[in-house]
């Protein structure tokens, strides 16, 4: 591929993954509001509808464009995906265009090496893409900021943790550094920056699936933990593990997932213990992963939790990873 191929789908594959991502975060934050934030929340609510039209338009500009392997990854959506929505559409009366997710999944991908027509009314279509992308994710950006500053001058009430702003700013703020560097036409975030910063990230994660945890969850609470260890121990900057928090002992491995008697918790409780002696460690713990979240194809019906956005894939350490690899890479597929 030429260099205007790759801006196009470097920019496409960036706008797939960091759009969807950013609606959640504005409803998570929508959500997290009471009555008397009321204008926050319907903030929140502008910001989920704007990156709603973004990646539906970044879908529609992608088919045959954008690479097999992206699509096949697991990065962009995943099987829990669509009941998910649906099912936290139901639980929090928060409309959600779920066609998008069903797009995303008729898209047919290219190989990584084949050409396609970079025409120039293509090129402009994604540049205007990149700079409303641009627009809309500074707002984005401004609106945690305001509420974070609010939440720590004790201004504004969130369920949200101060953390987990922190969190999605950071986020955020990738998605804003990597379109920059499409503009600016600079090269592509260092690969071994970004597997530190999504191990980061998804050690978070566990950390605040952790929080909303029942205490009487024992089990659930030191499998939590143990996923903040697995995440945090490759990094090597990121340190030692977390499965000392709860007395668990790190590396391990997840115990199994027994739910206290009547509980609510996903999937009832009823998923084995997980043991994956042949796979290396970091696909034990995104499978382990998976299976914590949906044990099994039922369990969306029945589970109290919402769970949204993609779980780590099995053919990545850290999402994110298929998007930033070299674009003449060798495919790899499931």
């Amino acid at each position: 591929m030429d260099r205007t191929q790759e801006y196009i789908v470097q920019s496409l594959e960036q706008h797939l993954f960091f759009a969807r991502i950013m609606k959640e975060h504005a409803f998570f934050l929508k959500v997290g509001f009471l009555p008397p934030c009321r204008e926050m929340a319907e903030e929140a609510e502008g910001h989920i509808r704007k990156f709603e039209a973004l990646l539906s338009r970044a879908i529609g500009l992608s088919d045959c464009i954008v690479r097999r392997r992206v699509l096949c990854s697991g990065e962009l959506v995943t099987e829990f995906t669509d009941c998910a929505e649906r099912q936290t559409q139901r639980l929090t009366g928060t409309a959600l265009d779920c066609e998008l997710t069903a797009r995303v999944l008729r898209l047919k991908g290219r190989e990584g090496k084949e050409d396609f027509p970079a025409t120039r009314a293509l090129v402009g279509q994604v540049r205007q893409l990149n700079r409303e992308g641009l627009q809309l994710v500074n707002c984005l950006i401004g609106f945690k900021e305001r509420l974070l500053c609010g939440v720590g001058n004790c201004a504004v009430f969130t369920v949200n943790y101060p953390m987990l702003i922190e969190h999605i700013l950071r986020e955020a703020r990738l998605y804003r550094e990597n379109l920059l560097r499409l503009e600016g036409n600079r090269g592509s975030q260092d690969l071994r920056d970004s597997e530190l910063f999504w191990n980061r990230i998804m050690m978070e994660h566990a950390l605040f699936i952790r929080g909303l945890l029942d205490p009487g969850e024992e089990a659930l609470v030191c499998t939590a933990n143990e996923f903040a260890g697995d995440y945090r121990r490759p990094g090597g900057a990121l340190g030692g593990g977390y499965g000392e928090v709860c007395g668990c002992t790190a590396g391990a491995g997840p115990p199994p997932y027994r739910a206290a008697p009547g509980s609510a918790t996903v999937g009832r409780g009823l998923a084995p213990a997980v043991s994956l002696p042949e796979s290396p460690r970091h696909l034990q713990t995104a499978q382990a992963h998976r299976a914590a979240v949906c044990p099994s194809p039922d369990c969306c019906r029945s589970a109290c939790s919402i769970v949204s956005t993609p779980v780590p894939p099995v053919l990545h350490f850290s999402p994110g990873c298929a998007i930033m690899e070299p674009l003449d890479k060798q495919e790899v597929l499931p």
